[in-house]
């Protein structure tokens, strides 16, 4: 079945319901610092498979390894 054309992607989607939920419910305490290390490192990791334009089956062999 094919998407309406007025419906953005699943991506768009899925960023404005963290928003969301972000908004409404907001990190804090001690969570809120594990959540920051956490977040700086996906978005580090994020970043650096983009640039390396390793494969998914590359990068799960390699850490699988």
């Amino acid at each position: 079945m094919a998407r309406p054309r007025f419906l953005p992607d699943n991506f768009t989607l899925y960023l404005i319901g963290a928003l969301l939920l972000a908004s409404f419910l907001p990190c804090r305490g001690m969570a809120a610092s594990v959540l920051n290390i956490v977040t700086n490192l996906a978005i580090a990791l994020l970043f650096f498979f983009h640039g390396a334009k390793l494969s998914r089956t590359a990068i799960v062999a390699g850490i699988t390894h």
